[in-house]
């Protein structure tokens, strides 16, 4: 042991105080040590009693091996062992090799002795083998617990062709493989969501197991039953000639006769006559010139020849371009499989 000061000088009622460092072996046993202090100053002797507590930690992990879906979690148990008396906080952090965003930074903090849960986030972690190590330190002391290996697993997904032309009727058939990466195993089932109108999508098989480190392929058959997402132009008629012009005639012929009538039942009086006379040309005119211009109670007029003319050419038909989305599902992992772009001609 070693004071801080020694000897020291206390004046007529007054007092002092000191440091008091003792200094343990790494091979000094744990437990409770009894020791006297003694001051004197040659006449007058004092003594006081302590107890020295040689008390120590660990931290451990568990499990020593935990697997994870890339995107996912798991759980670690973290223990602060008290060795001895010790009841001190200790301040626990982790490394993780190769080093990664997230990881086991949450599992980090100061704990006094006793056993917690701890999360290992794999949020943006690929799949791969990553150390973790658990490190606690105290009082100038630091122990750290065995490496914990997390394997983390995923999958990659594709989807052979990417694009194809497919007439209305066709269909063509898409290769969907899975690829397990370091040994993600999981059931797998196969889709198309939100499938335009007008198109099919049937896997063969429509599930299955992706085994570890190996791969599941599935085979997409894409048929068109109708244009999808098309517009189709409607269906033009023949071209239309107003109906109102034989209405008018027929009205015209009626104030005609009316006017004639008029005319012989005044004709002793010629300006009336006249006047009728010159207004019944004038309606004789107009349905002249209403019959001329066609027209009829059907809205089409007839050709020279007694049939109604032909209706315009309708336009080419157009290609239209759809896209489908393919997706695997798992119950832990959705990979990103791809899209199909169809073309309709």
């Amino acid at each position: 042991c070693q004071f801080g000061a020694s000897p020291l000088g206390v004046g007529a009622g007054q007092s002092v105080s000191t440091s008091l460092a003792i200094q343990t072996s790494p091979n000094t046993p744990l437990g409770s040590y009894p020791l006297l202090v003694t001051g004197t100053d040659g006449s007058v002797t004092d003594q006081l009693a302590i107890t020295l507590n040689v008390a120590d930690f660990n931290v451990t992990v568990s499990p020593l091996s935990a697997r994870v879906v890339t995107g996912g979690s798991t759980n670690l148990s973290l223990v602060v062992g008290a060795l001895g008396a010790w009841s001190d906080l200790v301040t626990v952090s982790c490394q993780m090799t190769p080093a990664v965003a997230g990881g086991c930074s949450a599992a980090q903090g100061s704990f006094v002795p006793g056993t917690y849960t701890v999360p290992f986030f794999a949020s943006n972690t690929p799949a791969g083998d990553y150390s973790v190590t658990f490190s606690g330190t105290a009082n100038g002391v630091t122990h750290s617990a065995p490496a914990v290996v997390i394997h983390v697993g995923g999958a990659t997904a594709s989807v052979f062709p990417s694009s194809a032309t497919i007439s209305v009727g066709s269909s063509a058939n898409f290769t969907v493989t899975l690829n397990s990466q370091n040994g993600f195993s999981d059931q797998f089932a196969f889709d198309c969501p939100g499938l335009p109108s007008g198109l099919t999508c049937t896997f063969s098989p429509t599930s299955g197991n992706l085994p570890a480190g190996g791969t599941l392929t599935s085979t997409l058959n894409v048929a068109v039953t109708s244009k999808a997402g098309a517009v189709m132009p409607p269906e033009l008629s023949p071209r239309s000639r107003p109906r109102w012009p034989y209405p008018i005639a027929i009205l015209a012929c009626l104030v005609l006769i009316f006017s004639l009538w008029r005319g012989m039942k005044f004709q002793g009086t010629g300006c009336h006559v006249y006047v009728a006379s010159a207004f019944a040309g004038l309606i004789l005119v107009v349905i002249a010139t209403l019959v001329a211009c066609g027209g009829g109670p059907s809205g089409g007029g007839l050709s020279s020849g007694g049939q109604p003319p032909s209706p315009p050419p309708q336009p080419p038909p157009q290609s239209i371009t759809v896209t489908i989305s393919v997706q695997a599902t798992s119950s832990s992992l959705t990979p990103s499989v791809g899209n199909i772009i169809i073309t309709v001609p």
